[in-house]
């Protein structure tokens, strides 16, 4: 299954329709190393987001069509547990939350951002998220972001309680 469009395409295209066209046309002249450093630190602090949700699930494959059958098939299975990079797609929109978790109301969905301050552009990012959401069907009752807290102090032990700002 391709999609031929994706929430980081839309989102470059908003912050800079040069950035869409040079990442799709001229990738190689992106800056060496500079997206896999910033993958590896969003990831850090994806995965200490994810521990403050014991028992919540991973949806861990790369393969989209294999992410949305696993997320559907989740939901049906598990429909109390969180769950971490589920995959929504509506009208060739995909999607991948960083957190969904299930309450009273439908779904809270959190986006966490490895950023010390919130970005206009983030809340593009909530945007699309939330609407392919509810156009796929997922009743969503908050949209949250959260950001690394600059005065946190790692306790040690796994403990990441504090890092984020926002609900988590």
């Amino acid at each position: 299954m391709a999609h031929g469009l994706s929430k980081t395409k839309l989102l470059a295209c908003l912050q800079c329709r040069k950035r869409l066209w040079l990442e799709l046309h001229r990738p190689e002249l992106a800056e060496p190393g500079a997206a896999a450093i910033g993958f590896r630190h969003g990831h850090g602090v994806g995965e200490a987001a994810r521990s403050l949700h014991p028992g919540g699930i991973l949806v861990e494959t790369d393969d989209l069509a294999q992410a949305l059958a696993e997320t559907r098939r989740l939901m049906v299975e598990h429909p109390a547990k969180p769950l971490f990079e589920a995959a929504f797609e509506y009208d060739g929109v995909l999607i991948r939350p960083d957190l969904l978790v299930p309450d009273r109301i439908g779904h809270r969905m959190v986006e966490v951002k490895a950023s010390t301050q919130i970005k206009d552009y983030h809340y593009n990012d909530c945007a699309v998220q939330a609407w392919v959401c509810r156009k796929a069907g997922l009743p969503l009752g908050r949209v949250e972001l959260a950001h690394v807290d600059t005065g946190f102090v790692y306790p040690g032990g796994g403990d990441y309680r504090g890092l984020l700002k926002g609900n988590t």
